[in-house]
Formats: C-alpha cells, sequence, structure tokens
C-alpha cells in the first residue's frame, strides 16, 4: 500500500510543476497584455476630460491620484493610480476636483491614461459624448 501512496505522490509532483508553470507564464504574459494596453492608450487620439477624485500616498511608492471619466455615457475610473511624486520630488501637484485630459482607446476606453500635464480650462465644461479626437500631447506620466 505505500508503494501505491509513493507512486501517487510521484506522479503528482511533475503534475504540479507543470501547473504551476503555466500559471505563472499565463500571469505573465497577462501583465504584458494589460500594459501594451495602456502604451497603445497613450498614443491614442482619443480624448475626453477626467475628474481627480483621490490623492493617496503609499510609504514606498510616493502620491498617487485616482480619476473617472466619461465616454459614450459610460463612467470609468482609473484603474491604478499614476504616480505624481516619487520620493521627494512631485512630479506633478494635482489636486483632488481638478480636470485633466484623459486619453483612452477608441475600441475599450476602459484603457486610459490622464495627462498630467493637461489640464482642462474652465472655458471647457464638458467633453462631447464620444470625446475628442485630434493631437493632444501628453507627457509620459
Amino acid at each position: 500500500m505505500e508503494d501505491d501512496d509513493e507512486n501517487l505522490s510521484e506522479a503528482k509532483s511533475p503534475l504540479m510543476i507543470v501547473i504551476w508553470v503555466i500559471t505563472v507564464v499565463g500571469l505573465i504574459a497577462f501583465a504584458i497584455y494589460e500594459n501594451s494596453k495602456y502604451q497603445v492608450a497613450r498614443k491614442s487620439k482619443h480624448y475626453t476630460i477626467g475628474k481627480i477624485y483621490n490623492i493617496a500616498t503609499s510609504s514606498d511608492a510616493g502620491w498617487f491620484v485616482s480619476y473617472k471619466y466619461t465616454v459614450k455615457n459610460i463612467n470609468y475610473q482609473s484603474p491604478d493610480p499614476m504616480p505624481v511624486k516619487t520620493g521627494g520630488e512631485w512630479i506633478y501637484n494635482p489636486k483632488v476636483g481638478e480636470r485633466y485630459y484623459v486619453k483612452f482607446l477608441e475600441d475599450d476606453p476602459y484603457y486610459a491614461v490622464i495627462c498630467l500635464d493637461r489640464q482642462v480650462p474652465d472655458s471647457i465644461k464638458e467633453a462631447p459624448r464620444e470625446g475628442w479626437v485630434g493631437d493632444l500631447p501628453c507627457s509620459d506620466n
């Protein structure tokens, strides 16, 4: 009976390693895919208005902003907070409630980046339903 348990244990070990490797590779591939979507959004010609709703700090990583925006009457919010301060250096100095341009993917507006160097002037009250299309210089925040 012990031999059967030993053989079963030996058979499980390679299977567990294969499952673990597939899981890790899958997670890495997904992270690369997600990051590539945000890189494409940075170069997008579609943009709208985003409003900062939270500024938070992380003891080891600095300060971050979270923002909301609307495209085609659908509300979105930033999936990941954007860094605004690293170490002792302020990259930007946004405040809760301020509005900035947000670039997004036309076919999937969930993927977006806020242009913290491009605050929306008070003269612009709202964005068109589908946003604007055109060149919008935006720093690599």
